[in-house]
């Protein structure tokens, strides 16, 4: 963030961003308009399309359908070879009874229970992929917060740099004063404590930054573009993005909720067993007898077994609704949070910028002048340039704080009706 009131030619432009959002006051520093720029929404792209764990959730929904899909196909037939009276006592009399029979047998389904459990694959995959963009935010949530702590530092370098500008520039009119004899030597030494002192912020503040960009840079790791973003590669402050269209949490709460109904609906069909036919080629070898053998199977139904399952899933869809209406709530309690928070970053940023910095650096520029003609003492002066530099630095905090309030915002969505029965 360059401070309007370092830089006076774009105080109007910057006080009329107030007007319009703080997210639209995006001022560049002079001698940087052909830095190569890595956007916020860029970073997130690349977050997206590389990340392994979103990479690895965008397989769930495919997952799910799939174990669903095999579990609803009608089982295989069984192919059954049986032989009777192999060493029977008949045998041994002369009389032979061996006979072979090759069955077939086939399970059928007596209701659609099969083909729900289909349907509820694609529930179970709609409720993954929503899980899925629940984990993407999350991660780009993280993103963020490492974005604007890496914005932070690369104006807070830009902010040092000017300090070491303001330091040198008040020690070359002392040591003009010394060279007129109007100062003793002495009073130089400070400065060239005070400069030592800005040049070690400065490296300080640009090693800090550099840092905060390598971390940026682990989001997306599998990039082929995974380097840390260049010292020259300006980060840009967020605009103006239009809010995501539902609050992701609510809507996966949702999906699970979807999931557990349905999960009930189909177990009600779950306890009826499926009917057996088979049907078999009889061979007697010793006679070349040739017969056909029926059968007709069904397992007798377990109701406590059935009951049983019925009120977990009962359970289990309660347990979904709560969490549904948890997810709700919390998602409405939030944005009125953060709504409030947005409002009062916002007055205090005002008032920084259109009354405390302008406030201090017109005192800082008339101690310096008093400086030079003897009406101030160093200690005053290096005072005055402490507090203008304070509360320039509270200032960036703050823009940085309200970037991260809008970015919360924008990820809540609008405010989830309440859809639990």
């Amino acid at each position: 963030m360059q401070f309007l009131t370092s830089y006076p030619n774009l105080r109007r432009r910057a006080l009329s961003c107030l007007m319009v959002g703080l997210s639209a006051c995006v001022v560049s520093w002079p001698g940087n308009s052909m830095a190569q720029a890595l956007s916020l929404a860029e970073s997130e792209a690349r977050l997206a399309q590389y990340h392994p764990l979103i990479q690895a959730c965008q397989k769930d929904p495919a997952i799910a359908q799939a174990l669903q899909a095999q579990a609803s196909h009608w089982n295989a037939p069984r192919l059954n070879l049986v032989g009777e009276d192999l060493l029977g006592s008949a045998a041994t009399s002369g009389q032979n009874y061996t006979q072979w029979t090759l069955e077939l047998q086939q399970d059928i389904p007596l209701n659609d229970y099969r083909s729900r459990l289909k349907q509820l694959g694609t529930q179970e995959a709609l409720a993954a992929q929503a899980q899925c963009q629940v984990v993407t935010q999350t991660l780009r949530q993280q993103l963020q917060s490492a974005y604007l702590e890496a914005l932070y530092w690369q104006e807070a370098v830009h902010l040092q740099q000017e300090q070491v500008v303001l330091v040198e520039q008040l020690r070359e009119g002392i040591a003009r004063q010394i060279a007129q004899g109007k100062r003793p030597g002495l009073d130089l030494l400070r400065f060239d404590s005070e400069q030592d002192l800005a040049r070690l912020a400065l490296k300080q503040a640009q090693k800090e930054a550099q840092q905060r960009r390598e971390q940026l840079a682990l989001f997306w790791t599998g990039s082929p573009e995974f380097t840390p973003p260049l010292a020259e590669e300006r980060l840009q402050w967020p605009g103006q993005r239009p809010a995501l269209e539902h609050s992701l949490s609510a809507r996966s709460a949702q999906a699970q909720y979807t999931v557990a109904q349905k999960a009930l609906e189909t177990a009600q069909y779950q306890g009826l067993p499926d009917l057996t036919l088979g049907s078999g080629l009889r061979w007697h070898p010793e006679s070349q007898d040739v017969g056909i053998n029926v059968q007709v199977g069904w397992s007798l139904p377990n109701l406590q077994a059935q009951a049983d399952r019925l009120t977990v899933h009962q359970l289990e869809q309660a347990k979904a609704s709560d969490a549904l209406r948890f997810a709700q709530q919390t998602a409405q309690q939030s944005q009125r949070q953060l709504q409030q928070q947005l409002q009062q970053k916002q007055a205090q940023w005002q008032l920084y910028q259109t009354q405390l910095i302008p406030r201090a650096q017109h005192y800082l520029e008339k101690m310096q002048k008093g400086l030079l003609l003897g009406k101030f003492t160093l200690l005053e002066v290096l005072a005055a340039r402490q507090q203008a530099y304070t509360l320039k630095e509270e200032a960036l905090r703050l823009q940085i704080a309200l970037s991260g309030l809008q970015q919360a915002l924008r990820e809540l969505g609008p405010t989830p009706a309440d859809t639990t029965p």
